[in-house]
């Protein structure tokens, strides 16, 4: 049975012994009856929490790259398909359990890499951001942390706003 039937309850109260297809979405809470317990994240992946302060769009995709390398979370990010929603584009990436050849994430970033994916990611429903928002982001926060540049100059240098190059500032 898949959570998608749950709404057939009465109250949504759910049946001795269901399982669900991953920990994200457990009607239980986190751990609780699943088939799949969640995992603590791995080092690599605190270790980007750590770097990203505040709430950078682009968390997703860096630890993405922390897992199969920049080059090829950019490559997978540009190559995923992009849904429309409330006039926002999203890339919605949900990662298998297990890697398989016919994938189009191991078409586009190669099967190596996508097994280091789903070892470090299985079952996970990721918002991919546009990497070049990721790289703009990542150079007003470099600018900011290693140059005395006023906020003028970062924001002319980098496409951003004054505004946005000060609330980065506050994040950093």
């Amino acid at each position: 049975m898949t959570i998608q039937n749950l709404h057939s309850f009465p109250n949504n109260q759910a049946i001795q012994g269901m399982t669900c297809p991953a920990p994200h979405f457990s009607p239980f809470g986190p751990g609780q009856n699943s088939q799949y317990p969640l995992q603590a994240p791995s080092p690599a992946m605190v270790t980007t929490r750590a770097k990203v302060k505040g709430n950078m769009i682009g968390r997703n995709l860096l630890e993405v790259a922390d897992v199969i390398g920049w080059d090829k979370a950019v490559t997978l990010a540009r190559g995923m398909p992009v849904f429309h929603r409330r006039g926002k584009e999203e890339r919605i990436l949900y990662v298998p359990r297990k890697a398989n050849q016919a994938h189009f994430i191991a078409k586009l970033i190669g099967m190596e890499a996508m097994e280091k994916l789903c070892a470090a990611m299985a079952c996970c429903v990721l918002n991919i951001a546009r990497p070049e928002l990721v790289e703009q982001r990542l150079a007003v926060e470099g600018l900011l942390e290693h140059t005395a540049l006023s906020f003028k100059e970062i924001a002319r240098q980098t496409g951003f706003t004054e505004k946005s190059v000060r609330r980065r500032a506050d994040m950093v």
